[in-house]
């Protein structure tokens, strides 16, 4: 009997073993983001889906990281857009990306009247 209880004492500690060695890898795959800048230029859109009844969109772009967001100037009536001399940085902290790692980047449709449509969005990782 007193094997048996030496056999689960050395598993249980095993088990504890392992599983304080899991937040450890957690901790090193957080530490592979760090506090920074992410910066946006050269942006361009193109080829984007006609969102208004007269067949264009007033596309503009949106990027997010966690709290941090920057916007794009609205371009009128194209499905085609150079944002010439534009640039943005986003702060880039992982303690405020609730859980994400990637920069959101969307592309809206502005409307005058009633919201502003959806138009795509994509994630890209640091």
């Amino acid at each position: 009997m007193a094997q048996r209880r030496l056999r689960k004492s050395k598993s249980t500690s095993e088990q504890d073993e392992q599983e304080e060695q899991e937040p450890i890898y957690e901790e090193q795959e957080e530490s592979r983001y760090v506090n920074g800048v992410v910066k946006f230029s050269n942006i361009s859109v193109r080829n984007l889906k006609k969102m208004d009844a007269f067949g264009k969109s007033d596309p503009f772009v949106v990027f997010r990281a966690g709290d941090e967001e920057q916007k794009t100037t609205t371009a009128k009536n194209t499905l085609d857009y150079d944002y010439t001399n534009e640039e943005y940085d986003l702060i880039y902290n992982p303690l405020k990306m609730q859980g994400k790692k990637e920069v959101e980047v969307e592309v809206w449709d502005y409307d005058s009247v009633g919201s502003n449509d959806l138009i795509g969005t994509v994630s890209v990782d640091q």
